[in-house]
């Protein structure tokens, strides 16, 4: 269904029911009630579908933010993040021709 049929249907109007799925906008009770008929589930799995929406988006930032401040940290002290092929001794025979291809 789309946002368009959940607001004709519940009464909602469209704009609302947009930003209530992307979280928004607080959902009033009736509304929620009603969307969820329309949709035909339960307010519960509405409310566990949107604690699963956040949970996922907290870890993005999450993530997000951990891979910025690694990066941070490399560029700001790449000495500290040695690759440990770049110091294999059979690495620096290899880039020589030398045996170990």
């Amino acid at each position: 269904m789309t946002y368009e049929e959940i607001a004709q249907r519940s009464g909602v109007s469209a704009p609302t029911v947009y930003r209530m799925f992307s979280a928004k906008r607080d959902i009033k009770l009736p509304q929620l009630y009603s969307i969820a008929q329309v949709m035909g589930v339960t307010i519960v799995d509405i409310m566990q579908d949107a604690e699963r929406i956040r949970v996922r988006d907290e870890r993005n930032k999450k993530s997000e933010e951990d891979r910025e401040a690694l990066i941070d940290r490399v560029v700001m002290d790449p000495e500290s993040f040695g690759v440990a092929a770049l110091h294999d001794e059979n690495k620096s025979r290899e880039s020589q021709g030398g045996e170990g291809r």
